[in-house]
């Protein structure tokens, strides 16, 4: 399951990191070549083992284009709970754009 919100009421990504936490979010994934990669025990998890996704867009001022984040929020087939950042611009991860896209096929 995909779900998306463009969620205005955070100044800053740091806000909603803080706040995913403490619903048992605990992973800071990291993109690989592969997939999603846990810092933590060094296993990576391919697209076709996250089973949802929730997305919040974070928008910085007009101004200030190349602030506008987004926050992917992770679960996978085994109930691990972490999330992802990226970025709308220019510095986007193409790996991790990839690895959405591909999650996006299997819903």
């Amino acid at each position: 399951m995909i779900i998306e919100k463009y969620n205005y009421r955070f100044d800053t990504l740091l806000q909603p990191v803080e706040e995913i936490k403490t619903e048992g979010y605990t992973i800071e994934f990291a993109s690989s070549e592969t997939g999603f990669l846990n810092p933590e025990n060094k296993k990576t998890y391919l697209p076709g083992n996250i089973s949802t996704v929730e997305i919040i867009g974070l928008y910085a001022p007009l101004l200030d284009r190349d602030g506008d984040s987004i926050l992917y929020l992770l679960i996978t087939d085994v109930d691990h709970k972490g999330w992802i950042s990226d970025s709308y611009s220019i510095y986007t991860c193409t790996n991790l754009t990839q690895h959405i896209t591909n999650i996006r096929t299997h819903f």
